[in-house]
């Protein structure tokens, strides 16, 4: 995939008289064969011999076409921009019609960033060439460039359409779909390039990054490592295949892998924050911090980094991150969305540490509704989807008793939304020696469809349990089972913490009849504002949205409330943070039990235990049980009116009695700021 400028060579080779016996060889001749050696030596890669000769054929014949052509080309291949532009105007200027030199011209003008007249020229070879794919190529790179994406691809798929076999547009044309979200087209466009040449090393990185996307890690991993062994100094695939294993959670190998990027590429910023990222997941804060403090050295104005560095600690009056924030969204205009919406999310946290709430809201508030533009939320669709639950899982599902499920270990699921303390759980139970603490497992829903797909159920949930027959049920539970008891062959327990496993927790226990749920449950306020202010790794749409975000905490709580009507008992356990904050060993040896365990002390020194956490609560649940999270809410009281709107009952009118009560005193320390706002 060649970066050079290169022409094919058109049109009759000039030829001179043949020298017969002794008669002179005219300065015409010798020009024509100065020219085909020239030609020669340029395709063996002597250009510096080859550009002299062509250069007498040009003082013998200012006007041959081709050899301005060619020295045009020699000039722009070897960073002499307006050299190149003057002989490829000559050539414009001798042969008026020739496509091939326009586009030349264009694409010198383009490598020194004058886009306008680049296309100028391109649309003018196209008028005069318009099936040569090169053309079309290099006006899409330009256009691509110009933010014009659409005309990009389409001319891409011309330049394919005229010469199938043009790699360089197929490559080109993977790298705009996939930068427009269409992977499935872009991994076809990858695919043809590796067709005809499979030892392409960049086209099986970013096949890889497709397939990374896609949810495929194993397969991308496989492409990356196939880039390295056929380029071992490429850096991006080691950061990238660094990456992957990070999503996989194996967090020293891809340790090991960006550390090789960075040895190749020391100015792969990208690799410094995913350094930070794994750093923190294992505990590793002083390593994590220096890590995204370098990224920013590198790259300043990378948003999500200032926010993985604004969420390693709090803010003080005098902190030095504040200055690289304050600059970034003093120029917040020249960001793109990803990059103001993670700007916006830091500031506002940076602004709520430091207790100037009104402030902090205003950000979240921007950076929210930015993020709820990017997705498709069909919230009506979602809230019906928690209402017929509780009509595919009637009483009587429940009474037939586990039939051939998996009775064969009792899992521990923790659900419950995002943000209401499964953290702090599953770390105290982590702590056990019998535990071990998986994290956030996609496993259940995973395999939910695999069983569906797999005897032609559409995978609609939980319209599908219709069709699940008991042999179905059971499949589900073990494909849960050996995929999940892989991860940790010699622990007792496991627990699954992913919270929006509410949504299954009746097919849970028809599945895993011994597992164990433990609902955790918060503050309706604290729940809702907690995740306003947060910006997830993964798609929750409902979270962007006060209004939205209200209704679904309602949908959620009549979801539990079925869950409660319908399982036998001992199944789900209810627990209140604000209660496990408060009576920490109490409430926590009360979910043991649930779980069939017995106490032991290390659960009440959860902070110490040395694990990975890949969670929102990472820092949290490396420090001493804390209550300031109690009451969040309260910071912003004035304006939660839609949330409170949508929560309904008795909400509203807490909000109120806060606001009026922060208004009339301030005694209260954290509304001290909010009343002087």
């Amino acid at each position: 995939m060649g970066g050079q400028i290169s022409h094919a060579i058109e049109g009759s080779t000039p030829s001179g008289p043949d020298p017969r016996g002794g008669q002179p060889v005219t300065l015409e001749a010798q020009a024509d064969r100065a020219y085909l050696i020239a030609r020669r030596l340029q395709e063996r890669g002597d250009i510096a011999t080859a550009e002299l000769l062509f250069r007498f054929v040009l003082g013998v014949r200012p006007d041959h076409h081709l050899s301005l052509l060619a020295i045009g080309a020699i000039c722009a291949n070897s960073d002499r921009p307006d050299a190149a532009k003057g002989y490829f105007t000559q050539s414009i200027a001798v042969k008026g019609d020739a496509g091939e030199a326009h586009g030349s011209l264009g694409a010198v003008h383009a490598s020194v960033g004058e886009l306008d007249s680049a296309v100028a020229c391109y649309e003018k070879a196209l008028t005069l060439a318009p099936d040569h794919p090169g053309i079309h190529y290099a006006f899409a790179t330009v256009l691509h460039t110009l933010g014009r994406t659409a005309e990009a691809i389409d001319h891409l798929k011309r330049a394919i359409e005229k010469r199938p076999e043009h790699l360089d547009s197929h490559f080109a044309l993977g790298n705009l779909l996939y930068a427009i979200g269409r992977d499935g087209d872009a991994a076809q466009c990858y695919l043809k390039v590796l067709q005809f040449s499979p030892r392409h090393p960049e086209t099986h990185n970013n096949l890889a990054n497709v397939l990374l996307r896609q949810g495929r890690p194993d397969r991308a991993i496989a492409h990356y490592k196939t880039a390295i062994e056929i380029n071992p100094t490429y850096a991006d695939a080691y950061g990238n295949l660094g990456n992957a294993l990070l999503e996989l959670n194996r967090l020293e190998e891809s340790i090991t892998y960006n550390r090789r990027a960075l040895e190749l590429k020391p100015a792969r910023f990208g690799s410094y924050n995913n350094l930070g990222v794994a750093f923190q997941a294992l505990g590793r804060f002083e390593e994590a911090n220096e890590a995204f403090e370098k990224a920013l050295e590198l790259s300043p104005n990378e948003a999500p980094v200032h926010l993985n560095l604004a969420n390693m600690e709090r803010f003080t009056p005098e902190d030095r991150r504040m200055a690289g924030l304050v600059r970034l969204l003093d120029d917040v205009d020249s960001l793109d969305e990803e990059k103001k919406i993670a700007a916006h999310f830091a500031m506002g946290k940076a602004l709520a540490d430091l207790k100037q709430y009104d402030e902090a809201f205003q950000h979240l508030v921007k950076a929210n509704a930015l993020k709820r533009r990017q997705f498709v939320y069909d919230e009506p669709q979602r809230l019906a989807m928690f209402e017929n639950i509780r009509t595919k899982f009637p009483p009587e599902l429940f009474q037939a008793g586990s039939g051939a499920s998996d009775m064969s270990w009792s899992p521990i699921f923790i659900v419950g939304m995002p943000r209401s303390g499964t953290t702090l759980l599953e770390q105290v139970l982590a702590s056990h020696s019998k535990v071990f603490g998986a994290g956030e497992l996609e496993t259940f829903k995973e395999v939910i469809g695999q069983c569906a797909k797999s005897q032609g159920v559409p995978p609609a949930y939980p319209d599908l349990v219709e069709s699940l027959s008991a042999e179905r049920i059971a499949e589900l539970g073990q494909l849960y089972s050996t995929r999940v008891r892989a991860l940790a062959p010699d622990a007792e327990y496991i627990v699954d913490k992913m919270p929006l496993n509410f949504m299954f927790v009746g097919l849970i226990h028809l599945a895993l009849p011994r597992a164990r749920i433990v609902h955790i449950r918060r503050d309706p306020l604290d729940t809702c504002v907690s995740c306003f202010s947060l910006l997830f790794t993964g798609s929750q749409p409902f979270a962007y949205d006060l209004g939205e975000l209200g209704r679904y905490y309602r949908g959620y709580e009549a979801v539990m409330a079925h869950w409660h009507h319908v399982l036998p008992p001992g199944v789900m356990m209810d627990v209140q943070y604000e209660e496990l904050v408060a009576d920490l060993e109490g409430i926590s040896g009360a979910v043991l039990r649930h779980c069939g365990l017995e106490w032991e002390d290390g659960c009440r020194d959860f902070h110490d235990t040395n694990r990975m956490v890949r969670t929102a609560s990472v820092m949290q649940v490396r420090k001493p049980l804390y209550h300031s999270s109690i009451g969040g809410w309260r910071r912003y009281a004035k304006h939660l009116q839609p949330l409170a709107e949508a929560l309904g009952e008795d909400v509203p009118g807490r909000i109120v009695e806060e606001v009026q009560a922060a208004n009339a005193s301030r005694a209260t320390p954290v509304y001290a700021e909010l009343a002087r706002a």
